[in-house]
């Protein structure tokens, strides 16, 4: 029995906690003379109107730097493309390339040039037999002339 009562008396002391800690009626208005009021809120708030203008005129100014920093990009690129073009000069290039011997050219050409200098050979050939022909008139001559 002892045991039941001495039981019964920590309920009562933990209900007695449980009163002691609850809110009284005071506290409860005191807390809602201090609340806030829809107008203060209103007040509080940010104007939309200032704020969607602040983000539009940030995102205007990122908007531009990035353009900025893209035609510098786009300028650097634009300089290393004239300076490889200037490097590598294709009208250069393909003029070599048509310059450049061809095979079957070459072989035409050395086939002409063997034809002229047997031509040529066999010209000098009659010159000199010519010459030595007109030498011997020539002896011939002075020496009819001796003659006479």
């Amino acid at each position: 029995m002892q045991d039941m009562l001495n039981d019964h008396e920590n309920r009562i002391e933990q209900i007695l906690d449980l009163f002691d800690e609850k809110i009284d009626k005071n506290s409860v208005e005191a807390m809602i003379s201090n609340k806030v009021g829809k107008e203060e809120i209103a007040d509080l708030l940010p104007d939309m109107k200032l704020y969607e203008q602040k983000v539009s005129t940030s995102i205007e100014e990122s908007i531009d730097d990035l353009w900025v920093r893209l035609e510098e990009k786009l300028m650097s690129w634009d300089q290393r493309m004239i300076a490889i073009r200037n490097e590598f000069d294709m009208g250069s290039l393909n003029k070599f390339i048509d310059l450049k011997a061809n095979k079957e050219n070459v072989a035409n050409d050395f086939q002409n040039h063997e034809f002229k200098i047997s031509t040529l050979d066999k010209n000098i050939v009659a010159i000199a037999s010519d010459f030595e022909t007109f030498q011997q008139a020539i002896n011939r001559m002075h020496s009819v002339v001796l003659e006479l």
